[in-house]
């Protein structure tokens, strides 16, 4: 697993936020994270979303991609490697 320093160099974040699950790694903390993800990472009503490309060591993909397939396991909806990468950055600049 990925420090939160390491996490914070391979996103180029001047911060890092928690994402406000309690105890990720507990019975119930997958499921909890998976939700907060899945409400990050939907958009709201009336916002437009803008697409752009960007690169990641492979290291950090497949770190990006195994939690989204644990969090896939606990969640009815499908949640991929973009989807978690999408949370955790409009986590850290919106500080939600």
């Amino acid at each position: 697993m990925l420090s939160e320093e390491q996490i914070k160099q391979a996103l180029h974040a001047d911060r890092i936020l928690p994402l406000g699950v309690v105890n990720p790694h507990g019975p119930l903390g997958l499921e909890q994270l998976a939700e907060t993800v899945s409400g990050l990472s939907r958009p709201q009503p009336g916002t437009s979303r803008v697409e752009r490309p960007i690169a990641l060591p492979v290291a950090t993909w497949r770190k990006l991609d195994e939690l989204a397939r644990n969090a896939s396991q606990a969640h009815p909806r499908a949640v991929t490697a973009s989807d978690v990468a999408v949370a955790i950055l409009e986590h850290a600049v919106n500080g939600k």
